[in-house]
């Protein structure tokens, strides 16, 4: 039972990397892109899907296993973190060759538009990053 209680203390203490790109972007502590992927908004919220030749600007934060576990609960993603869930949270690689856990929308239904303060954050977020805002308008767009 000893070995059990390092682990977990092991694995608490631990530095836990998120790739953030919507309302998370507010704990952002440094800028950050992940390549292959673009942002989109289905069902009124942001994710990011693959998509070759793209990329989403965005930020990372640095969280404890029990910050962590905070965020996938926020995020609704299920105990077993698969498809039933309205997020999953998958391990990517950062355009620095970081290794992140970036949380995507598992069921995209229909494209729509976040509500206007979801987007004013995300705005200011990304500016206050250094990122410019072409891929979050893109994004909108498409909600069109």
């Amino acid at each position: 039972m000893e070995g059990l209680h390092e682990f977990r203390a092991e694995r608490d203490a631990a530095v836990n990397t998120v790739f953030v790109y919507g309302i998370l972007l507010r704990d952002a502590i440094a800028p950050a892109r992940l390549e292959g992927y673009r942002l989109e908004f289905w069902d009124g919220l942001a994710t990011v899907v693959p998509h070759e030749g793209a990329h989403v600007d965005g930020g990372v934060v640095d969280v404890t296993w029990e910050r962590l576990k905070s965020y996938d609960h926020i995020e609704g993603v299920s105990p077993r973190n698969d498809e039933r869930g309205l997020y999953r949270r998958d391990e990517v690689t950062l355009d620095n060759g970081d290794l992140a856990w970036v949380y995507r929308k598992n069921v995209c239904e229909r494209r729509v538009a976040p509500w206007p303060s979801m987007l004013a954050t995300i705005h200011r977020a990304l500016l206050a990053l250094g990122h410019d805002d072409l891929g979050l308008v893109e994004a909108v767009e498409r909600t069109h």
